[in-house]
């Protein structure tokens, strides 16, 4: 029995290649500093931050100012063998780089707003293949996550008699593998629990 997660589980849900992403990120970045505007990546603080920075330490020498919530994240990056380039934006060099415009700054996705005329600001989701949001100059594909195509090369790979789904769209990932593949597959339903105050 597979148990799969099925954020993007839906036929739809097809993320452009990495490097792909990665040169459009740049892309837009760069342009951003040409025009002299400071590029920031509101993102997850754990996982997409560390990720969003690494990117522009490969691709570009392009000093990486975080916040200082990612900062500690990325230190405990380091110390499991994780290379980050990054100054804290509460550090005297992150504030005079930050004034300079000539950087890229990771923020929080909760990080209230910055003024558009001095920033330029992105996030980096896989939801961006399905929804837009004016909040945001620039929305990537960026995921952690499997996309539709990946889904089902695994479940291939795994040949498993039954594929339990969960989350995302896991009735319609659940269909297709029943449908198209022939194996036994079905969503694993929310649990119906009373409010605690049921209990009382």
């Amino acid at each position: 029995v597979l148990v799969l997660e099925a954020t993007y589980g839906h036929p739809d849900c097809l993320l452009p290649s990495l490097g792909e992403t990665c040169t459009e990120m740049v892309y837009w970045a760069l342009k951003c500093l040409k025009e002299g505007r400071v590029p920031v990546f509101q993102v997850y603080s754990v996982g997409k931050a560390q990720e969003v920075t690494k990117i522009f330490n490969e691709f570009t020498e392009v000093p990486v100012i975080v916040h200082p919530t990612v900062a500690k994240v990325n230190q405990a990056y380091e110390k499991n063998g994780v290379n980050l380039s990054y100054v804290s934006s509460n550090s005297d060099e992150g504030r005079e780089v930050l004034r300079s415009k000539q950087c890229l700054w990771v923020i929080p996705n909760c990080h209230v707003d910055l003024p558009t005329q001095t920033y330029s600001i992105a996030i980096a989701t896989g939801w961006a293949l399905k929804f837009r949001s004016n909040r945001f100059g620039r929305a990537f594909p960026l995921s952690g996550h499997a996309d539709f195509n990946q889904l089902v090369a695994y479940v291939k790979q795994a040949n498993p008699k039954e594929v339990l789904t969960t989350h995302g769209f896991k009735a319609d990932l659940a269909n297709y593998l029943s449908r198209k593949l022939g194996i036994r597959a079905r969503p694993i339903m929310a649990l119906k629990h009373k409010p605690l105050h049921e209990y009382f």
